[in-house]
């Protein structure tokens, strides 16, 4: 997973192929009361990925770092700044 810069999250498989379209994946934001942190989190829950790599963190809200590591506790894990760290921010 990709942290954006100002909000916002990509996610990849275990080969790196970004993830566009979630089978069965369906959240209503009609109401407006759904927030980035509450997507991600949702997103990742139905997912239910083994491990989640953390690219970008460095400039993640760390409310939301706080989050991710409290529900997924050992699944997670923060890159400390790879090729897909630098690109990411580059396009911030």
């Amino acid at each position: 997973m990709v942290l954006c810069p100002g909000g916002g999250f990509q996610l990849f498989d275990s080969e790196e192929r970004y993830l566009k379209d979630w089978d069965g994946f369906y959240i209503d934001m009609s109401n407006g009361d759904l927030h980035y942190e509450d997507l991600l989190i949702s997103t990742l829950i139905t997912l239910a990925p083994k491990l989640i790599i953390i690219h970008g963190a460095a400039r993640s809200s760390p409310h939301v770092l706080e989050t991710l590591v409290q529900v997924f506790g050992d699944r997670l894990l923060l890159c400390p700044g790879c090729c897909n760290c630098t690109e990411s921010m580059d396009k911030g």
